[in-house]
């Protein structure tokens, strides 16, 4: 469908009514379901895993200044926090 329209700068022209045209399958509502709780889950996982790394770089500064015992307390107390 979008070979046939497009236009001289190479973006397709499509109207809102062929778009608003397209099948759409629907959903089991168990499967909606899921793919929302997974969504939720990446979203939380991603969220941990920047903090642990904004943890893994002040670990890295403290061990520089503070030396490697003062950096595995300090990732220990991190750890604790979540």
């Amino acid at each position: 469908m979008l070979d046939l329209y497009a236009s001289a700068s190479m973006y397709p022209a499509v109207t809102e009514a062929q778009i608003l045209g397209l099948p759409f399958p629907e959903i089991d509502a168990a499967v909606e379901a899921q793919v929302v709780a997974n969504i939720r889950e990446a979203r939380e996982a991603k969220g941990q895993a920047a903090q642990l790394l904004e943890a893994a770089k002040r670990a890295v500064e403290i061990a520089i200044e503070d030396g490697e015992d003062a950096a595995l307390v300090f990732l220990d107390e991190a750890e604790g926090a979540d």
